[in-house]
């Protein structure tokens, strides 16, 4: 009653099972991608996503420019765009569900906060009762989700992904900062670096497929990049 959250979660159209759901504080890139990257951790790499034509999912004006749809298609994932949130009938169906019963379920439990909420989901509403009462039988008994091939870091897919020019003086500018690439055995003025920001908010910078670190250029003192003191 205070707080408003967000759940992002996936179903299984074939059997109605949800893998992975989370409340978040947003329907952000960012927090797709954890649902994405838990998916593929629980089930394997789906064959296909049929979501709504939200920005984070690469639809309207961001057409191509997704990170989730790049994401995607990294893993081979077809995806496809329904015309109105409405056309996804199955997952808007237990969505109504899931508010008709998991948040009186919350409310009774005297449940308040995110983390316990998430808890309670994913190992008691989730396994208890909706892939217990709520699963049906395929029509087809194969599973259409793929293992992960052994070469895929799926950590580095699933995540945003930002590309920023090197200059001559092995700097690059970020967020209206610049930086200077410290620890580079190799002259990079001529490539790019890769940004990679990952669900759990950390910061790493690669070039050339090997990580770097960044220090802050200011007019006296250095400091190192903020974001990658805890990484």
């Amino acid at each position: 009653g205070k707080d408003e959250w967000c759940l992002i979660s996936m179903i299984d159209d074939a059997t109605s099972e949800i893998p992975y759901a989370e409340f978040f504080d947003g329907e952000t890139t960012l927090n797709c991608l954890k649902v994405l990257k838990k998916v593929i951790e629980i089930k394997g790499i789906p064959k296909a996503i049929y979501t709504d034509k939200a920005g984070w999912a690469g639809g309207g004006k961001r057409f191509n420019f997704s990170h989730f749809e790049q994401a995607c298609r990294e893993l081979g994932i077809q995806l496809i765009f329904a015309n109105s949130p409405e056309a996804k009938g199955r997952i808007e169906r237990s969505f109504r569900t899931i508010q008709d019963r998991l948040v009186p379920e919350l409310r009774l439990k005297g449940i308040s906060e995110m983390a316990a909420a998430n808890s309670y989901l994913q190992n008691n509403f989730l396994v208890n009762y909706w892939n217990k009462e709520k699963i049906v039988r395929s029509s087809d008994a194969r599973s259409a989700y793929s293992p992960l091939p052994h070469y895929c870091e799926l950590e580095q897919i699933a995540c945003v992904k930002l590309r920023r020019k090197i200059g001559n003086d092995q700097t690059l500018s970020w967020k209206g900062k610049k930086y200077f690439i410290k620890n580079s055995p190799f002259i990079n003025d001529q490539y790019d670096a890769i940004i990679r920001i990952y669900p759990d908010k950390k910061t790493r910078i690669f070039v050339r497929n090997n990580e770097v670190q960044l220090v802050l250029l200011k007019s006296k003192i250095s400091s190192p990049l903020p974001s990658q003191q805890n990484a």
